[in-house]
């Protein structure tokens, strides 16, 4: 996996009307995704910014998502709440492919 999202979010963005007839949760799992990295990699407030341009505008329809990946900007990659774990687990990467295929496919 590359780990990065910037080609699935193009696709995304090219594929905006189709994602929306499936009620796809694609582009919203990729932006807390870019989130959460740049907040793991102590650019705070690099991630804040991102948050504001990206995820507010999916405020309204994931706000309580949103909100659970906001811990990050408190804690690191080292964090012992297993409640917290899961942001920083690479299985969300696959999830993520799985998710891109899937919508892909659709």
């Amino acid at each position: 996996l590359q780990r990065n999202c910037s080609e699935a979010l193009s696709w995304c963005k090219e594929n905006q009307l189709r994602l929306k007839r499936l009620k796809s949760t694609l582009e919203i799992h990729l932006r807390l995704q870019e989130f959460i990295e740049l907040a793991l990699k102590g650019n705070k407030l690099q991630a804040i910014e991102y948050a504001r341009k990206y995820l507010a505008p999916h405020a309204e329809t994931h706000l309580e998502e949103i909100k659970g990946c906001m811990v990050v900007l408190c804690f690191d990659e080292t964090m012992k709440f297993d409640k917290y774990r899961e942001l920083m687990d690479g299985s969300r990467w696959q999830r993520l492919v799985d998710e891109f295929k899937k919508d892909l496919l659709a």
